[in-house]
C-alpha cells in the first residue's frame, strides 16, 4: 500500500544586510573548550592550553569566546562550545549584504539553502523596492549548509536595520524552482522525504542542481494516514470497504487495487495533489456487497472453465472463491442454478453459450436418471 506525494516549494532569493556566522575548523579554540573545567572557560584552564599568556590575555580570550558564542557571560560553554570542543568547528562572525536563498514548504518550514555575498552599489539609493524580510529569512544558531557550496556552513545571526525600524531588503525574481518528494508505505508506516531542485546561481550566472534529504515521520502516524485519507477505511479488517468493480480477469481475485484521490492532506506537512495508492487492501462492506463479489467471481471461473460443471464442482470451485478472503465472515452462498444459467445466458457471448452447455447438460443428465 504504497504512494508517492509530490508538492511545490517556494524558493526566495533575498537580498539583504545580516550579521552572519561562517563557520571555521579552528583547533586552537577546539582545544580551549576541552580544556574547560566542568563546563566554565576559567583563566586557570586558558592557562594551560596557552602558557604564559598574561591576565589580561586571558580575560581577552575569554572576550573573545563569547564574542564568538562558545561561552555565556559567566564563562560556561553553551550548546556550540561543547560543539566545538568535539569538531573545532567555530562560526566566525561578519556583517555585509547578502543573497539568501530560502526555501518553504509546510513540511518542514523554512529552510536557508545558500549565502551569497553581495558587492554594494553606492549609487543604490532608492529604497522604494525594499520590504520587510523578518517572516521570510529564519534567523537564529542553526548552522545551515549551503546546497550550491558543499561544506561551506554558515549562521545567520541578525538581519541588520536602523534603530526603530524593522529589517528590510530586495526580493528577486527567478530564484529556482523545488519540490517536495514524499515515498510512503501506508501499510507498515516506513517514509522517505526529499526535496530536489536547482537554483538560479548569479556568481556564476548558471542552474545549479541541488537535492537534500529530511528526517522522516513516525512510523505509526504514516499507517493511521490511510484512515484519515478514506472514510471506507476498516481499520479491524484492514482495508478499503467497496463494492465490486469487474475488474479481475478469469474470476482470480487479488483484492488489491490502486485507489486515488484528488487531494490528502498530511497533519502538519501540507495538502498533496492527484495523491495515488498503489496494491491498497480492498473488499466488500457489508454482505450485500459480499455476495455480489462472490457471484461475479464465482461466474467468471465458471466462463474461464473447459469441464462440465456438476453441482459437486459449482460448490468446489464457490469455496475456492471466498476462503481465506475478505468475503469469507460474510458466509455468502453459492447461487442456485437456474440463476447461474440466467445470469451466463445474459452475457450473450460465444464463450457464454458454451458455459451454459457445461452447467445446463450434467443437470439435464441427472434429471433423466
Amino acid at each position: 500500500m504504497k504512494t508517492e506525494l509530490s508538492a511545490a516549494v517556494q524558493i526566495s532569493r533575498v537580498a539583504a544586510f545580516a550579521e552572519v556566522a561562517v563557520v571555521q575548523t579552528r583547533p586552537e579554540l577546539r582545544h580551549l573548550c576541552q580544556a574547560a573545567e566542568e563546563g566554565v572557560l576559567t583563566q586557570d584552564a586558558i592557562s594551560r592550553v596557552v602558557p604564559g599568556l598574561t591576565s589580561a590575555g586571558q580575560r581577552h580570550l575569554q572576550t573573545h569566546c563569547r564574542y564568538l558564542g562558545l561561552v555565556d557571560a559567566s564563562g560556561r560553554l553553551t550548546p556550540m562550545g561543547r560543539a566545538c570542543a568535539q569538531t573545532g568547528d567555530v562560526p566566525v562572525p561578519e556583517q555585509g549584504v547578502y543573497s539568501i536563498w530560502v526555501a518553504a514548504h509546510e513540511a518542514f518550514g523554512r529552510r536557508v539553502l545558500h549565502l551569497q555575498r553581495e558587492e554594494t552599489d553606492a549609487r543604490d539609493n532608492d529604497p522604494s523596492d525594499l520590504v520587510p524580510i523578518s517572516d521570510l529569512v529564519p534567523v537564529g544558531e542553526t548552522v545551515c549548509e549551503s546546497v550550491v557550496s558543499r561544506g561551506e556552513r554558515f549562521v545567520i545571526r541578525a538581519l541588520r536595520a536602523a534603530r526603530g525600524e524593522v529589517p528590510k531588503g530586495r526580493i528577486h525574481d527567478t530564484p529556482g524552482e523545488a519540490t517536495v518528494h514524499w515515498s510512503l508505505d501506508l501499510a507498515c508506516g516506513q517514509n522517505e522525504r526529499r526535496v530536489s531542485g536547482h537554483l538560479r546561481y548569479v556568481a556564476k550566472q548558471t542552474t545549479v542542481p541541488f537535492r537534500f534529504t529530511l528526517p522522516p515521520l513516525a512510523e505509526e502516524d504514516v499507517a493511521a494516514l490511510i484512515s484519515r485519507w478514506d472514510t471506507r477505511w476498516d481499520a479491524t479488517r484492514g482495508l478499503i470497504a467497496v463494492a465490486y468493480d469487474g475488474s479481475a480477469k478469469a474470476g482470480m481475485e487479488r483484492f488489491r487495487r490502486t485507489v486515488s484521490y484528488p487531494s490528502a492532506t498530511l497533519p502538519g506537512q501540507g495538502t498533496f495533489s492527484n495523491v495515488s495508492v498503489s496494491d491498497a487492501p480492498v473488499g466488500p462492506g457489508n454482505a450485500v456487497e459480499a455476495q455480489d463479489w462472490a457471484t461475479h467471481l464465482h461466474r467468471d471461473r465458471i466462463l474461464a472453465s473447459r469441464g462440465y460443471m456438476t453441482d459437486l464442482a459449482l460448490r468446489t470451485l464457490f469455496e475456492e472463491v471466498v476462503s481465506n478472503t475478505p468475503l469469507a465472515p460474510f458466509a455468502p452462498s453459492v447461487p442456485p442454478l437456474p440463476a447461474l444459467l440466467r445470469d451466463v445466458e445474459a452475457l450473450g457471448t460465444t464463450e457464454s453459450r458454451l458455459a451454459w452447455w457445461r452447467l445446463a447438460t450434467p443437470d439435464h443428465l441427472t434429471w433423466m436418471l
